[in-house]
């Protein structure tokens, strides 16, 4: 019985599609490289960003950091998280893989630099590659992160968006009405990741409950 059940369950896999349960579509989504200086953030602009960053920036300039004397609450993953107004406000792209038609879920945590006070934005944006249209686009705000005590109050975003090419690209911008470099939002833990069709969910629970009905009806027998 213990060998039919794992065959059923291989079949199962096979009838998965390809995109349920695979890991963040972006890389370095919560900044941890290059490991920076602790309590030194690390500013670069365009052209110049570190290796293994993964990331681009397209204008101005940003900060990669952990805690430091500007910024004293820890990153919502890990230990680094970017700062969108470097010396002044700045943006952030990554290009990845994603297939036509398919949903995609998007999340990241977001706070603010409480050094100057006052309300942080950002926009995100999503747009295809090929045709430059837009997939998703949204704003954020915050303005109750805190040094004294340090807390981050992090917000976690989520949204959706679906793939109309093979090639997307995510971009963050700083809005913020502040140009310093105390007047940015923060962003960590950035996902992207496809989105399960109900029918796939659906085939799969059928599935391990038609197992379960089984097993139970040769316990009886």
């Amino acid at each position: 019985m213990k060998v039919s059940i794992l065959v059923s369950l291989a079949v199962l896999a096979t009838l998965l599609p390809h995109n349920v349960g695979r890991a963040n579509e972006l890389l370095n989504g919560s900044f941890e490289s290059p490991v920076v200086t602790p309590g030194s953030p690390l500013n670069f602009s365009a052209g110049g960003e570190p290796a293994g960053f993964e990331w681009k920036v397209a204008t101005g300039n940003i900060d990669l950091a952990g805690p430091n004397p500007f910024i004293l609450f820890a990153p919502y993953d890990g230990v680094q998280a970017v700062d969108l107004n470097g010396n002044s406000r700045g943006s952030l792209y990554q290009d990845f893989a994603t297939v036509l038609g398919q949903q995609y879920s998007l999340t990241f945590a977001y706070a603010d630099n409480p050094l100057e006070g006052g309300v942080s934005t950002a926009d995100v944006t999503v747009t295809d590659l090929l045709s430059s249209g837009t997939l998703l686009a949204d704003g954020v705000s915050h303005s109750t992160s805190t040094n004294s005590p340090p807390n981050g109050d992090w917000i976690l975003y989520s949204g959706t968006f679906t793939a109309t090419g093979t090639s997307t690209r995510l971009l963050f911008t700083s809005t913020s009405a502040s140009d310093s470099a105390s007047g940015g939002i923060l962003v960590d833990d950035v996902t992207v990741q496809p989105v399960p069709e109900p029918s796939t969910v659906a085939l799969l629970g059928s599935g391990l409950l038609g197992l379960g009905v089984r097993g139970w009806r040769r316990r009886r027998a």
